[in-house]
């Protein structure tokens, strides 16, 4: 599961604990999870605003304009549609992101035993920014019974 894609949209951090332990219930015995997200203990390297674009096959520019809080933290911006026609869209997003421990502890309250819960880092160069950034991934792995 890619965190900033899946979780964090969610009006609360309840919401995202409750999608957690709906996973940790349907998981099967000796299942895994692995949830990867952008580190927001290390996102020096990232613009505060940061502008992608593309071309649609229907000649529509596609426009995702992103903001980083570290405050939150938060990742939030707008996706712009210019359409060939002359109307444009938009559509904002916010996405709460959360730090390993943020993580660690909601595993564990969905029902992963901190024993079961492993994580890896992995840093690369940021498509937000000049530098580098770091990402995590978190396995969590369900007990047999």
């Amino acid at each position: 599961m890619c965190m900033h894609t899946s979780l964090g949209y969610l009006p609360v951090r309840d919401d995202d604990l409750a999608i957690l332990s709906s996973i940790y219930r349907i998981l099967k015995p000796g299942g895994l999870l692995c949830i990867h997200q952008i580190d927001p203990e290390d996102m020096e390297a990232i613009d505060s605003c940061a502008d992608e674009h593309m071309i649609l096959s229907d000649g529509t520019l596609f426009t995702k304009r992103s903001n980083f809080d570290p405050s939150g933290p938060l990742w939030w911006g707008a996706y712009y549609y210019d359409h060939p026609s002359g109307t444009t869209e938009s559509l904002s997003f916010v996405i709460r992101l959360y730090t390993r421990l943020q993580y660690q502890q909601m595993l564990i309250l969905a029902g992963f035993s901190k024993t079961d819960i492993g994580v890896a880092t992995h840093r690369h160069r940021s498509y937000l920014g000049s530098g580098y950034v770091s990402s995590f991934f978190f396995f969590a792995k369900k007990r047999r019974a």
